[in-house]
């Protein structure tokens, strides 16, 4: 796993060579496992849900990564369930520590199901000014927490 700030630019770099917030954060830990056909997973989680505002996509392909690690393939194995759920709990608190939400309607202020929002957020230059921000950050807190508990 990458040392936290590799991570973050690694990220950052999947940004801006086209992924969403969603998929450049799982890429950065699902190339790390050579599991990069999970990425898939991660691309309608772009703008919150589809573009829906909702929770923020850098923030669900962070969860997705931390699921690659301490997730669950047998429906029995509690400890693994709790160990996960751990993880995005610390996850969400440092996420939202940082940015002050962790919805994307609330950390780029405008709607991205309109065209309107869509051109406010081209205009406003909010990719480079806070979605990359959020892509980095989210990639960093997962490889702090996989240093520690890996």
């Amino acid at each position: 796993v990458a040392a936290p700030l590799v991570a973050a630019e690694t990220a950052a770099r999947h940004y801006d060579h086209g992924h969403n917030c969603a998929e450049a954060v799982l890429r950065t830990f699902a190339d790390d496992r050579g599991e990069d056909e999970v990425v898939r997973l991660a691309t309608g989680f772009g703008g919150g849900m589809g573009r829906d505002g909702a929770q923020c996509g850098a923030l669900a392909g962070a969860a997705m990564a931390l699921g690659l690690w301490f997730g669950r393939l047998d429906a029995e194995d509690e400890v693994a369930k709790e160990r996960c759920y751990a993880s995005v709990h610390e996850l969400r608190d440092h996420f939202r520590e940082a940015f002050g939400s962790v919805d994307c309607r609330d950390l780029v202020a405008v709607d991205l199901r309109t065209e309107e929002g869509r051109r406010a957020y081209e205009d406003g230059a909010l990719s480079a000014s806070v979605c990359r921000q959020c892509v980095r950050e989210a990639a960093r807190i997962v490889a702090e927490i996989l240093a520690r508990e890996t």
